[in-house]
């Protein structure tokens, strides 16, 4: 790291005494940069479909980028008992959840969501499914080779998983 900052090693281990207080760092300018990327999607609540859309494009897109960011949210904030990572899990969970949460019961007020299903599961598949374009190298260069990066196809990936799940609550008419 220090290497890599042009810095001398002492002050890294200054100012981060550990490799986690460090790695908690990075991901506060993750959680961060995240929330601001989200804030600035426009979601309009009067329309679900859309509003689903742009959240499942920003999370894919955004972890297809920062590879890193899910499995340190897991280790740090998922994971972590300090009041931070309490917080931040917390904070996550109730705003994000609860916002799509309300997207879905708007598009069940209008007739377009079904009822039979429980959203908090689909807000547990999103989150899975964008996490592993990014997380899955191997798997990913084995089906779409070497040349290209998950970030690369993460737009088309989003597309996709919006499909399916949009496809998955909409109420067959």
């Amino acid at each position: 790291m220090a290497e890599a900052a042009n810095v001398d090693p002492a002050l890294v281990r200054y100012y981060f005494s550990d490799l986690r207080h460090l790695l908690t760092e990075v991901l506060k300018l993750l959680v961060g940069d995240y929330r601001d990327r989200f804030n600035s999607l426009e979601i309009d609540p009067d329309k679900p479909v859309d509003a689903l859309e742009k959240r499942v494009k920003h999370i894919v897109t955004f972890l297809a980028e920062e590879s890193s960011f899910h499995e340190l949210f897991i280790e740090q904030i998922v994971n972590g008992q300090d009041k931070w990572a309490r917080e931040t899990r917390d904070n996550f969970t109730d705003n994000f959840f609860g916002s799509m949460n309300a997207l879905i019961q708007a598009g069940r007020d209008e007739g377009r969501f079904r009822d039979d299903f429980d959203s908090r599961f689909v807000y547990i598949a999103i989150i899975g499914a964008a996490h592993f374009l990014g997380t899955s190298k191997t798997i990913f260069e084995r089906l779409f080779g070497q040349d290209l990066k998950p970030s690369d196809v993460a737009e088309e990936y989003a597309e996709f998983l919006s499909s399916v799940f949009l496809h998955g609550i909409e109420k067959k008419v």
